[in-house]
Formats: structure tokens, C-alpha cells, sequence
């Protein structure tokens, strides 16, 4: 490889990045054992190094041309795999060689299949989505939504970063990049009018979703917010750690990862799909009829787990984690939330797909445009993922709309993960309940 031909800033940019990240997990006071440490640097270094070279095309487009064969392109998610192994065994997750053998199975199995699916099957179109890219999508982000991943691929806790997520991620990422060879925009660069968007779009999420969040006692009332901005501005400046920290975990372990899947991979390939075919309103329709019925039915998904569970004891994990979805909304009241809360929950639920599915109608009829449809549907997808909550669906929406806005402008992944990270961050610092 060339080294000389690398003139990509990002490069530079995701260095100075990966030390500046390594020093401030340095500076966090907490209790850790010494191979949790080492193994949990080492993912990082390994993790924070594959975004920065996914990020430099000059070197994507190096490392696609020296993995020029279907067993070199096998290489990387493999000894991926050889890695998390052995700092399972290292790290002694479990004791039992049953346990372990089959757990070591099952992350080889795993983090190998997207590539393998693009590898051996139908070659992928360039124009959208395909239903290997459907399979492979649901394949990673099923297990990382339902928390899966915890019991075979453990958890190495540095900074709260989510390795497992990053593991699985990677997965998919490898893939479509280097296998399908997809281009979803990621790289460092931003220009100005990229912060001006990025500033913008925040604003308008914030206008629009604090005065509902309060009201609906998603967010913090405003006495309880005041209290937070005390706290952090009376405790600094070993606060400010603190708040740096939870910005760049947020980054790294949720906002680039939910937007490299929702956005570069999801709506992308929507948007790519519907620019080819004339009838895209008609699928436009059916998507915006499915993903409405499918919020409607979130509360009977947890009963039919439950009897499911009963018959097939290995759906007691996933029994157990989407059973947030029949408990009840929370004993907290705010301004106009009494009323709304003593509602059942499924009559919630079908009035917010009610409410979604008869705007998301209207914006596609009255834009006629590919590019608002595929923004329509990715956004109401997003909602859905977040359905611990008829709140968190509502306002998930909204906020992926603009994500997905921002991507489309900037045709970048990165604007889209700022904006994300900035309103999960003041979420969990200033407008969550202490």
C-alpha cells in the first residue's frame, strides 16, 4: 500500500480523535481490572481505527483493491471473530467449555454472515435495496435492539462504549463497504454550511420536541431541568469531564451507529430503489401502511411472546426485553399527561399510527418525491425501533426525520450522528428525570 497517496484530512482528523479519546478514558476515576482494561483499549484502539480508515476513501479504496479475492474478503470479520474469542477466554466470561465453545461458534457465525450473504449470493444492484441487504440489516440490528449480544459476545466495559454494538456493527459495515462496495458517506470533512445545517436541524428538533416532551412528561419538567443545569455549572470543573465524555460515548456508541444503519444504509438504499422504479408512490404506500400497522400492533408483539416463550424456552430473551412494552407509562403526572395515560396502551398505540400513517400519506401525495418518501419511511422505521415507549416512537420520528433531511443535504453520515449526539446528550444530562 502507498502511503503517499493518502491526502485525505480525515486521516489526521480521526488520529488526533483516537488520542484525544484515549486520554480522557484515561482521566475517568473508576475501579477496573487490568485485563478489562487492556482488552477494552485494545477493542477501542481496534474500533476507533476501523472508523477512521472507513472515513479516508484513499484508503478504502487501497484496502478494496488488496482484498481483491472471496477468501481475503473472509480475512478481516474473521479474525475479528479469533479476537473477541480469545479476550472471552482471557477475560474467563465463563468457566464451563460447553458454554464456551458454543458461544465461540456462535460469534463466528455471526460476524462472518453479512459477508457471506454479499459473497454467495445474488450479486447486489447499485440502484437499492435488495432482499440480501434486507436479511443482512435485520440480521445485525435485530440482535443489537434486542440485546442479544450480551450473552455470547460478553460486554468490556471502557467509557460505557457498547462493544458488543461496535462488534456487530463492524459486521455489517465490513460488508457493505468492502463487499457490496456501497458508498454511504463517511468521512470527517465537514464544511461550514455542514455546521450551519447541523445547527439549524437541531434547533428545529429542539423547538419541537421540548415543548411535547414536557408537556407528554417524556422530558424533565422544567423545574427539574433548571436543577440539572445547577448541578453540572456548581460542580465544574469536574463536570466538564463528565459532560465531554458522555457526548463523545454517545458519538461513537450510539448516534454514528444508529445513523450509519438507519440513514446511510436504510434510507439510502430506499431513496436509490424508488429513483429506478415509476410505481415507488405505490411501494411509498405499502411501506407507510406497514410500518403504521406495525406500531399499532407493538402491545399484543409482548403477548404473543409470552405463549411463544412457553412453547420455545429460547424466545424467553426476547420475552423479556420487549415486555417494557406492557407495563405501564410511569405513576409521574404532567400538565396534560393524566389524561393520556389513562388510556390503555394499545388505544395509544394505534392512535400515534393513526396520526403517523395519515401525515406520512400526506407528505408523500402533496412532495410526489422519491428522496420525502424514502425520508418518510426510514424516519418512521427509526420511531419504531425506539418502541420501549408510545412517547419515545413519536418523538424518535420526528428526530429522524431530521437526521435523515440533514444526511440528504450533506449526502454525509457524520452531520446526521452531530445532531443525533447533541440531542441524546443534553437528553441524559439536562432533560432526563435525575
Amino acid at each position: 500500500m502507498n502511503f503517499k497517496k493518502f491526502k485525505s484530512i480525515d486521516f489526521g482528523i480521526g488520529t488526533i480523535f483516537l488520542l484525544f479519546l484515549i486520554v480522557l478514558f484515561s482521566l475517568v476515576d473508576r475501579p477496573t481490572l487490568i485485563q478489562e482494561f487492556i482488552f477494552g483499549l485494545f477493542l477501542l484502539i481496534i474500533f476507533a481505527g476501523f472508523y477512521m480508515y472507513i472515513f479516508t476513501p484513499e484508503i478504502v479504496s487501497q484496502l478494496q483493491a488488496l482484498l481483491n479475492s472471496k477468501t481475503r474478503l473472509l480475512v478481516p470479520p474473521l479474525s475479528v471473530s479469533l479476537l473477541i474469542v480469545i479476550s472471552q477466554l482471557f477475560l474467563a466470561v465463563t468457566a464451563d467449555i460447553i458454554v464456551f465453545f458454543s458461544n465461540s461458534v456462535l460469534i463466528l457465525v455471526f460476524l462472518l454472515t453479512p459477508t457471506i450473504l454479499y459473497l454467495f449470493f445474488t450479486p447486489q444492484p447499485q440502484r437499492g435495496l435488495s432482499i440480501i441487504d434486507v436479511i443482512a440489516g435485520l440480521w445485525v440490528w435485530l440482535p443489537i435492539e434486542f440485546g442479544f449480544l450480551d450473552s455470547f459476545l460478553g460486554f468490556i466495559n471502557l467509557g460505557n462504549i457498547p462493544f458488543q454494538t461496535l462488534v456487530a456493527l463492524f459486521s455489517l459495515i465490513y460488508a457493505i463497504i468492502f463487499v457490496r462496495k456501497l458508498d454511504m458517506g463517511l468521512t470527517f470533512t465537514l464544511s461550514l454550511s455542514d455546521l450551519k445545517l447541523v445547527n439549524a436541524i437541531t434547533l428545529i428538533i429542539t423547538l419541537i420536541i421540548l415543548p411535547l416532551g414536557i408537556l407528554s412528561y417524556f422530558l424533565a419538567p422544567p423545574q427539574i431541568i433548571l436543577d440539572n443545569i445547577v448541578n453540572i455549572l456548581s460542580s465544574m470543573p469536574s463536570s466538564i469531564l463528565t459532560v465531554i465524555l458522555t457526548f463523545i460515548t454517545i458519538f461513537l456508541g450510539i448516534a454514528l451507529i444508529e445513523e450509519i444503519f438507519f440513514r446511510g444504509f436504510v434510507h439510502q438504499l430506499i431513496f436509490k430503489k424508488f429513483q429506478e422504479v415509476d410505481s415507488y408512490l405505490l411501494w411509498a404506500y405499502l411501506g407507510v401502511i406497514a410500518l403504521a400497522g406495525l406500531i399499532a400492533i407493538t402491545p399484543w408483539i409482548d403477548d404473543g411472546l409470552e405463549l411463544l416463550s412457553q412453547l420455545l424456552p429460547f424466545l424467553t430473551p426476547i420475552k423479556d426485553e420487549v415486555g417494557v412494552l406492557a407495563r405501564p407509562l410511569g405513576e409521574k403526572e404532567g400538565v396534560v399527561w393524566p389524561l393520556v395515560q389513562s388510556l390503555p396502551l394499545e388505544l395509544l398505540y394505534l392512535i400515534l399510527a393513526v396520526i403517523l400513517g395519515i401525515t406520512a400519506f400526506a407528505i408523500i401525495y402533496k412532495t410526489q418525491d422519491p428522496l420525502i418518501a424514502a425520508l418518510i419511511l426510514s424516519s418512521m422505521l427509526f420511531g419504531w425501533a425506539h418502541f420501549d415507549d408510545v412517547r419515545y416512537v413519536f418523538f424518535a420520528t420526528v428526530a429522524g426525520y431530521g437526521y435523515g433531511w440533514t444526511y440528504s443535504k450533506t449526502n454525509k453520515i457524520v452531520p446526521a450522528a452531530l445532531i443525533h449526539m447533541t440531542i441524546d446528550a443534553v437528553w441524559s444530562l439536562i432533560l432526563n428525570f435525575p
